[in-house]
């Protein structure tokens, strides 16, 4: 997860992009419909990233 976190922090910082932004940091579940999506423990974790990336800016 850290890697994660670090690689959204540095495409923020990189594109200036403010992370809090929810349409910035999305899971594709965000764009399609899909209930079978199997990220769904990565998607509970965004607003944990788009805040780690707000305090890394």
């Amino acid at each position: 997860m850290d890697s994660v976190k670090e690689l959204c922090a540095w495409l923020c910082r990189k594109y200036e992009l403010t992370p809090t932004r929810k349409s910035i940091i999305v899971g594709h579940q965000d764009l399609n419909d899909d209930a079978d999506c199997p990220g769904m423990h990565l998607y509970k974790r965004l607003p944990e990233i788009r805040q780690f990336c707000e305090d890394n800016r």
